[in-house]
């Protein structure tokens, strides 16, 4: 069965979620910017310290190609990953792609309760705005990168989960 990739704004659970996810389906787990991170030896936020945000972007756009083909796996993505036009045509051809998507209010709780630094969220504007803006700039690449749009408001896991994995079902049926 193809991959599942999960996209959306950094915060949104992607990682904690597909983890879980992959758990639930007995798939192999992959988060890219661990990738990145084990392949440069170095965090994210050095990444762009050190070689800025081309680099990273390129790095990722070249471990999503060696990642995307596997089957029986969920792939969490970085929320940029929508910013390269070659990355949004390969998920869609080889994955079944889920826009996780969720109020601004709790994708900044998650980012004030989370250990990772995010470097293009860590200037001296109010958490809020800044996320909003970057939202505003990303929406339509979602949208149109993704299979299904999948809005976490005030719901668990399990009826997140059941709905990926209802839609998944339907998406593979269709697509055989």
């Amino acid at each position: 069965m193809k991959a599942i990739v999960l996209i959306g704004m950094s915060g949104v659970g992607k990682s904690v979620k597909g983890k879980k996810l992959a758990k639930k389906l007995d798939f192999d787990f992959i988060d890219t910017d661990e990738l990145i991170i084990k392949r440069n030896k170095m965090s994210i936020e050095d990444i762009f310290i050190k070689f800025g945000e081309e680099y990273f972007r390129q790095e990722e756009k070249e471990v999503f190609k060696e990642i995307i083909a596997k089957n029986n796996c969920v792939i969490s993505t970085g929320g940029g990953i929508i910013l390269d036009k070659d990355n949004i045509t390969l998920m869609r051809s080889e994955a079944v792609v889920f826009f996780l998507n969720d109020t601004l209010e709790n994708i900044c709780k998650n980012l004030r309760n989370s250990s990772v630094k995010r470097p293009l969220l860590n200037t001296k504007d109010d958490l809020y705005s800044q996320v909003s803006k970057m939202f505003i700039s990303r929406e339509k690449l979602y949208l149109n990168a993704c299979h299904f749009k999948i809005d976490l408001t005030d719901k668990n896991d399990e009826t997140i989960f059941n709905e990926i994995i209802d839609n998944y079902k339907t998406f593979n049926l269709l697509d055989i």
